[in-house]
C-alpha cells in the first residue's frame, strides 16, 4: 500500500489539480481522461461550496432558514419524532459533501430543548462566526468546541451525557484526533474515531446523513439508519467501517462532490502527517 501511496498520493505544490487527478486514478481506478474531467468538476464544486458558505453567512436568519428548507430530506419528521422521544444524547455526523453545512444548520435548528455543541477546527473566521451566531438567533443553546482545546473531549462527553446534541464530521485525518484503520475503496485509510467513540462512551444515538446534489441539480439529504451502542467499545471498528461504507456509496456515485480528496494522502499515511 505504501508503494501505491507513494506513486499516486504525494502532493506537489506546482499543480494541485494534477495531483487530484492522480487520486481519482489511484483510488477510484478512473482513466486519465475521466480523472481529468472529474477534477475539473471537483474544482468547480469546491469553489461553489466556498461561495455558498460565504453567501449563507451574509443573509439574515429568515432567508437562511428558507434556503435550508429547500434541501430535500426524506423522513425528517419521523426522525425528529423518534429523537424527541429519547433522552439519550445525539451525535449528528456527516462528510464534506453537498450542502452539508446548511443541512447541519437546518437539522440542529429543530433541537430547541437540547444544548448543541459544534466540534470545529482551531481557527474561527468571520464567515464562521456569522453562521454560528445564527444558531443563537434561532433560540438554540450552543457552543463551539475546538479541536485545539485540551478539554474538547471532556466537553463533548459532558454534553452527550446531559442529553445534548454534538455535531461532528467523520471524514477527517489524524491531525483532527485519534483514528481507526478502515477500508475505503479497498485502500487502508485512517479516519477519525471521534463520532463513533463519543457515541459509544455515552450510549448516545449516532445519526449519520449524507448530502449531495442529484442529477436534477436538487440539493438532497439522505438520513441513514440510527446507530446505537448497547454493548461495549469493542464494536468501534465495525461501526466506524459502516460509516465509511455509507460515505463510499455516495462518493462512488458523486465523486466530484466530495470535498476531502486532498486529504487522501494524510488518510493513507497516518504516520507521515
Amino acid at each position: 500500500m505504501r508503494g501505491v501511496a507513494a506513486r499516486f498520493f504525494r502532493f506537489g505544490k506546482e499543480n494541485p489539480q494534477a495531483e487530484i487527478a492522480k487520486i481519482f486514478q489511484g483510488v477510484l481506478g478512473e482513466s486519465p481522461i475521466e480523472a481529468e474531467r472529474l477534477t475539473k468538476t471537483w474544482v468547480l464544486a469546491r469553489q461553489a461550496s466556498i461561495a455558498n458558505w460565504e453567501q449563507f453567512a451574509g443573509i439574515d436568519l429568515d432567508q437562511a432558514l428558507l434556503q435550508c428548507a429547500r434541501i430535500q430530506i426524506d423522513q425528517l419528521d419521523l426522525l425528529l419524532s423518534y429523537l424527541s422521544a429519547s433522552r439519550q444524547g445525539i451525535v449528528l455526523t456527516t462528510i464534506h459533501m453537498g450542502d452539508f453545512l446548511q443541512c447541519l444548520f437546518y437539522l440542529v435548528s429543530h433541537f430547541k430543548t437540547r444544548h448543541i455543541s459544534v466540534v470545529r477546527r482551531a481557527e474561527q473566521g468571520d464567515v464562521e462566526s456569522k453562521i454560528f451566531n445564527k444558531l443563537g438567533r434561532v433560540g438554540l443553546s450552543y457552543d463551539v468546541i475546538r479541536f485545539s482545546d485540551k478539554a474538547a473531549g471532556f466537553k463533548v462527553l459532558r454534553n452527550l451525557r446531559r442529553g445534548g446534541v454534538v455535531v461532528m464530521l467523520y471524514d477527517l485525518p489524524r491531525r483532527f484526533g485519534k483514528t481507526l484503520k478502515l477500508k475505503f475503496f479497498q485502500h487502508d485509510v485512517h479516519w477519525v474515531q471521534g463520532p463513533v467513540f463519543y457515541a459509544a462512551r455515552t450510549k448516545a444515538l449516532l445519526v449519520p446523513f449524507i448530502t449531495f446534489e442529484n442529477a436534477n441539480g436538487e440539493s438532497c439529504c439522505d438520513l441513514q439508519p440510527i446507530l446505537s451502542f448497547a454493548g461495549n467499545e469493542n464494536t468501534l471498528p465495525q461501526v466506524a467501517q459502516s460509516l465509511v461504507d455509507i460515505a463510499q456509496r455516495y462518493i462512488r456515485e458523486y465523486p466530484a462532490q466530495w470535498l476531502q480528496w486532498p486529504s487522501i494522502p494524510a488518510m493513507l499515511n497516518a504516520g507521515d502527517e
